[in-house]
């Protein structure tokens, strides 16, 4: 009687210390469309040495059956759902759903059933589709007025904020965006605003401000500039042949076309394509004898997506050829004029300062001699003959410093010869 109630009790002792067991961590997942989601689900069986010989696995999307776990056995409605025979004998029933569609989302619901146990749980499936951003201008011109236009393209919920933006605040009058569904479960929204820019908005963003997710959001910021033509020559010569050259600067063109115009005929054009500056040329010949003063005509700059052209209206005064000529004599005599003048200035100058370095020379000659004394007509007694030869020496080396480098001084030795003489005396 003992035997047996300690065997009843072995066999009763693992029911009693294990359980089933069942988890989902997770109750929402989010996902980008096309890629691959984990939908995760644990077990743990009560019975571990029977295996998974009594459990059973049901994955459910929106309540029609996706997957299975039966008799050692996994089925699948689609191929590209993923329920792994290996992972289930460590307790993993977790799916993988490869290639997400907007048709996958919803609830699923992970099913384990280990008689006469049986757990069950749901997971929401969230597919997300980020827009494709773009708007219709991304250049605006001062005092012309633009359709600003701004669109998301092909994204997956349909909420989604859109609004046109100045610096920091909302422009005014806005009409919300139209939003528009697609057959593949995406949706596409535009918002537009007429809008024209003053030199105020130069330096101050204005952007498409778009909101697609709870902390998402894409600006797309537009550059606003001020175009400006430049033309030459300003004056036109009668009876001559000229190049005239138009040219449109001052932003940066995606796709610009300038053309000359004369009434209603194009003369030249030029096609330029994301360039800062667009010019084009034109032979223009005028008559030699008439009595039109101006010569009109038109420099047009058409820009991508603006309706309205940017157009100059250029007159070009006219001139006589004589006229042409007479001034260019006039600049030629001036020219020469001054030319003479400066060489005339520099003749004198050189003059004047050749005729006031001799005139020096000649007032340090004089006083020279008139400083020299006459041996014949003095007697030096022997007491100040040194004082004398002394003071000689002394008024030799002044006039030495006096007297310009470039005229003839009296050498050392003549001096020296005085003083020998005077000595003797």
């Amino acid at each position: 009687m003992v035997k047996v109630l300690k065997l009843f009790v072995m066999f009763l002792l693992p029911a009693a210390v294990a359980k089933f067991e069942f988890s989902i961590p997770q109750s929402e997942v989010s996902t980008f469309l096309h890629t691959n989601v984990f939908l995760p689900c644990y077990f743990t069986v009560a019975k571990s040495r029977n295996g998974l010989n009594f459990v059973m696995v049901n994955w459910r999307h929106n309540d029609l059956e996706l997957a299975q776990y039966k008799d050692n056995e996994v089925k699948t409605k689609t191929s590209r759902v993923v329920l792994l025979e290996s992972e289930l004998h460590r307790g993993n029933a977790s799916l993988i759903l490869k290639d997400v569609a907007i048709s996958d989302e919803g609830n699923y619901e992970c099913e384990v059933i280990e008689a006469p146990s049986m757990a069950s749980g749901k997971i929401r499936l969230k597919v997300r589709v980020a827009p494709q951003l773009s708007v219709k201008h991304s250049m605006l011109v001062i005092n012309q007025t633009s359709v600003l236009e701004c669109r998301a393209e092909d994204f997956y919920p349909g909420n989604i904020s859109m609004e046109w933006m100045r610096d920091s605040d909302p422009l005014p009058a806005q009409r919300p965006p139209l939003i528009y569904h697609h057959q593949n479960g995406t949706f596409s929204s535009v918002i537009q605003y007429n809008y024209t820019p003053t030199s105020e908005d130069i330096k101050v963003p204005v952007y498409c401000r778009v909101k697609y997710a709870p902390q998402e959001q894409k600006n797309i910021t537009l550059e606003i500039c001020y175009p400006v033509f430049n033309w030459s020559p300003k004056t036109l010569w009668k009876g001559t042949i000229v190049n005239a050259t138009c040219k449109l600067l001052g932003c940066q063109f995606s796709k610009v076309t300038v053309s000359w115009n004369k009434g209603n005929e194009r003369l030249s054009e030029n096609f330029c394509k994301e360039k800062k500056e667009c010019e084009t040329t034109v032979e223009i010949q005028t008559p030699s004898t008439g009595q039109e003063k101006e010569v009109e005509f038109v420099c047009k700059a058409e820009l991508e997506d603006f309706e309205t052209p940017l157009v100059e209206h250029i007159n070009f005064p006219t001139q006589d050829q004589s006229s042409h000529w007479n001034v260019t004599l006039l600049i030629s005599l001036a020219v020469l004029s001054v030319v003479i003048l400066l060489l005339v200035c520099s003749f004198l100058s050189k003059h004047i300062k050749k005729r006031k370095l001799e005139r020096n020379a000649t007032e340090m000659t004089e006083f020279y001699d008139r400083s020299k004394p006459n041996f014949s007509e003095i007697t030096i007694t022997s007491e100040n003959s040194k004082h004398f030869s002394a003071l000689l020496e002394e008024e030799a080396r002044l006039l030495r410093m006096e007297q310009p480098s470039n005229q003839n001084v009296t050498p050392d030795h003549c001096v020296q010869n005085e003083k020998e003489e005077c000595e003797t005396t």
